[in-house]
Protein backbone atom coordinates (compact mmCIF):
# COMPACT_ATOMS: atom_id res chain seq x y z
CA UNK A 1 0.00 0.00 0.00
CA UNK A 2 2.92 2.18 0.38
CA UNK A 3 4.58 1.82 -2.74
CA UNK A 4 1.20 2.63 -4.33
CA UNK A 5 0.81 5.80 -2.34
CA UNK A 6 4.10 6.64 -3.01
CA UNK A 7 3.63 6.15 -7.03
CA UNK A 8 0.52 8.45 -6.79
CA UNK A 9 2.26 11.26 -5.27
CA UNK A 10 5.48 10.70 -7.82
CA UNK A 11 2.30 11.07 -10.39
CA UNK A 12 1.37 14.31 -9.00
CA UNK A 13 4.58 15.86 -8.40
CA UNK A 14 6.30 15.09 -11.70
CA UNK A 15 4.04 17.10 -13.87
CA UNK A 16 4.25 20.04 -11.40
CA UNK A 17 8.01 20.37 -12.18
CA UNK A 18 8.23 20.01 -15.40
CA UNK A 19 5.78 22.82 -15.59
CA UNK A 20 7.76 25.01 -13.24
CA UNK A 21 10.72 24.76 -16.01
CA UNK A 22 10.85 28.81 -16.99
CA UNK A 23 9.58 29.36 -20.82
CA UNK A 24 11.55 31.78 -23.59
CA UNK A 25 9.15 33.92 -25.55
CA UNK A 26 11.08 34.38 -29.26
CA UNK A 27 9.66 36.48 -32.16
CA UNK A 28 8.35 33.05 -33.97
CA UNK A 29 8.37 30.49 -31.16
CA UNK A 30 8.07 29.69 -27.57
CA UNK A 31 10.30 27.70 -25.45
CA UNK A 32 10.70 25.92 -22.69
CA UNK A 33 13.60 24.41 -20.93
CA UNK A 34 13.59 20.75 -20.84
CA UNK A 35 15.78 20.82 -17.70
CA UNK A 36 18.68 22.63 -15.15
CA UNK A 37 20.34 22.28 -12.09
CA UNK A 38 19.47 24.46 -9.30
CA UNK A 39 23.06 23.89 -7.67
CA UNK A 40 25.27 25.56 -10.41
CA UNK A 41 21.99 27.60 -11.35
CA UNK A 42 21.02 27.06 -15.43
CA UNK A 43 18.42 25.62 -17.51
CA UNK A 44 18.62 24.04 -20.77
CA UNK A 45 16.71 24.93 -24.21
CA UNK A 46 17.45 21.91 -27.27
CA UNK A 47 16.02 22.13 -30.36
CA UNK A 48 15.76 25.62 -31.24
CA UNK A 49 15.51 26.24 -34.54
CA UNK A 50 17.43 29.21 -35.64
CA UNK A 51 16.94 30.40 -39.42
CA UNK A 52 15.11 28.82 -42.23
CA UNK A 53 15.90 25.75 -43.92
CA UNK A 54 18.16 26.43 -46.81
CA UNK A 55 16.95 24.81 -49.63
CA UNK A 56 16.40 25.92 -52.91
CA UNK A 57 17.03 29.63 -53.32
CA UNK A 58 18.25 30.04 -49.86
CA UNK A 59 20.86 27.55 -50.68
CA UNK A 60 24.30 30.47 -50.80
CA UNK A 61 21.81 33.58 -49.53
CA UNK A 62 21.74 35.00 -46.35
CA UNK A 63 19.78 33.26 -43.90
CA UNK A 64 15.88 34.07 -43.00
CA UNK A 65 13.90 33.66 -39.88
CA UNK A 66 12.31 30.54 -39.32
CA UNK A 67 8.62 29.54 -39.97
CA UNK A 68 5.96 30.68 -36.95
CA UNK A 69 5.08 27.91 -34.85
CA UNK A 70 1.88 28.04 -32.82
CA UNK A 71 3.36 25.18 -30.24
CA UNK A 72 5.79 25.58 -27.40
CA UNK A 73 8.94 24.19 -28.22
CA UNK A 74 9.42 21.68 -25.08
CA UNK A 75 12.80 19.99 -26.65
CA UNK A 76 11.36 16.49 -26.62
CA UNK A 77 10.80 16.36 -30.29
CA UNK A 78 14.64 15.49 -31.43
CA UNK A 79 15.72 13.46 -34.18
CA UNK A 80 16.76 10.02 -33.84
CA UNK A 81 20.48 9.21 -33.50
CA UNK A 82 20.73 7.48 -36.91
CA UNK A 83 18.77 10.09 -39.14
CA UNK A 84 20.09 9.92 -42.68
CA UNK A 85 20.77 13.95 -44.72
CA UNK A 86 20.32 12.67 -47.27
CA UNK A 87 17.24 14.89 -49.21
CA UNK A 88 17.45 18.06 -46.68
CA UNK A 89 19.54 19.95 -44.92
CA UNK A 90 17.69 20.98 -41.70
CA UNK A 91 20.01 21.39 -39.17
CA UNK A 92 19.58 25.02 -38.11
CA UNK A 93 19.11 24.04 -34.22
CA UNK A 94 20.45 24.80 -31.22
CA UNK A 95 20.81 23.50 -27.72
CA UNK A 96 21.53 26.32 -25.40
CA UNK A 97 22.21 26.86 -21.73
CA UNK A 98 21.75 29.79 -19.77
CA UNK A 99 21.26 30.79 -15.94
CA UNK A 100 18.31 32.24 -14.88
CA UNK A 101 17.06 35.77 -15.06
CA UNK A 102 17.50 38.04 -12.49
CA UNK A 103 14.68 39.06 -10.51
CA UNK A 104 15.85 42.24 -9.36
CA UNK A 105 15.83 45.82 -11.04
CA UNK A 106 18.21 48.47 -10.70
CA UNK A 107 16.57 51.79 -8.99
CA UNK A 108 18.82 54.94 -10.07
CA UNK A 109 18.75 56.80 -7.43
CA UNK A 110 20.47 60.07 -9.25
CA UNK A 111 23.02 62.21 -7.78
CA UNK A 112 23.19 59.76 -4.48
CA UNK A 113 24.37 56.94 -6.77
CA UNK A 114 27.23 55.08 -5.82
CA UNK A 115 29.10 54.96 -8.85
CA UNK A 116 30.22 57.76 -10.21
CA UNK A 117 31.86 59.38 -13.94
CA UNK A 118 35.48 58.52 -12.45
CA UNK A 119 34.54 55.67 -10.96
CA UNK A 120 34.90 52.68 -14.02
CA UNK A 121 32.43 50.42 -12.73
Amino acid sequence: MRVFALLVAAAVVVPVLSTSLPMVDLDYTTVQAVGGNTTVGYYKYQNIRFAAVPTGDLRFAAPEMPPQENETNTGTNLADADVACTSTEDCLYLDVWAQPMPRTFPLWCGPTAVASQRDPR
